[in-house]
């Protein structure tokens, strides 16, 4: 779950060290409540909904404005050459597209396609209706399918 947690408050903080002490303080958080928890059907969500909201709240602050890069983690890849460098470039747009959709569409996407929660799991954490996540999945993932694929187009013409 620490690593969920991690890479969650990564994607809304884009700041490593920032993100290990959100984990910090959801865990802390977490344990000073832990009399409540049988009121919950899942401490995960429980967690990640914390992990939302906090991070929201941090980055209302102007400060953490100022100390927000666009940096994104790398993950290990282990093929051949040429496929570590189309998964990179392929990455790399991906990450550049993720950032124009709309906030939440941007979230949905990461907590469905990232972290692989289900359906309820998501509408535990956000407090979104099913319908209303599968819509805006699927516009989401309409729109990166499309602009990816225009880029792709571009980038073949380009090149003959």
């Amino acid at each position: 779950m620490k690593d969920r947690l991690f890479r969650y408050a990564l994607a809304f903080l884009h700041d490593h060290d920032e993100a290990m002490d959100a984990v910090q303080e959801i865990y802390l958080k977490l344990w000073k409540g832990r009399e409540g928890w049988g009121e919950y059907k899942s401490k995960e969500a429980l967690a990640v909904r914390m992990m939302r909201n906090y991070c929201l709240d941090k980055l209302k602050s102007v400060e953490s404005r100022k100390r927000s890069s666009q940096e994104v983690p790398e993950i290990p890849l282990q093929q051949n050459p040429y496929n570590i460098t189309a998964n990179k470039e392929s990455e790399g747009i991906l990450n550049q597209l993720l950032s124009t959709l709309p906030e939440i569409q941007s979230e949905l996407v990461h907590l469905r396609d990232v972290e692989q929660y289900d359906y309820d799991e998501i509408t535990e954490i956000t407090g979104f209706n099913v319908n209303y996540i599968r819509v805006n999945l699927s516009r989401a993932r309409k729109k990166l399918r499309d602009e990816y694929i225009k880029i792709e187009n571009y980038e073949l013409a380009k090149n003959r």
